[in-house]
């Protein structure tokens, strides 16, 4: 409850307001694409690169699909999160094996998104 207080010349006013100072509402937002990944053609022995930038309050959760199937980080796989938005997935030392679509699923309590993209391998050197 607040208190505030008036002086007039013949006398001091006093008034009660029942309602506190107004709190920040708070936004929500379902997760949304201001960048999504794109085509990806390399050689073999390079690091493939995958990058999105995601809006979303609050901040999204990721996961990344090859073809489907659900990918885990490992020597090879790097999935990274940078300040806020930026999503990357990163592929090191690929090989004809790793050609597919690739995709990334960015979720939060208020919704989802996806998008994806091709690997393309070239096994042609310049």
């Amino acid at each position: 409850m607040w208190k505030i207080s008036c002086w007039c010349p013949n006398k001091k006013l006093t008034y009660f307001f029942l309602h506190g100072p107004r709190k920040r509402q708070e936004r929500f937002e379902a997760p949304y694409f201001l960048k999504t990944i794109g085509d990806c053609e390399i050689y073999e022995g390079m690091t493939a690169k995958f990058t999105a930038c995601v809006g979303g309050t609050p901040e999204p959760e990721f996961e990344w699909f090859k073809d489907g199937s659900r990918l885990y980080p490992s020597e090879r796989i790097r999935m990274e999160r940078e300040g806020v938005g930026l999503y990357r997935l990163l592929l090191r030392t690929v090989t004809e094996g790793d050609v597919g679509r690739y995709s990334l699923r960015v979720f939060n309590p208020h919704g989802e998104a996806k998008c994806s993209a091709p690997l393309v391998f070239d096994c042609k050197y310049l």
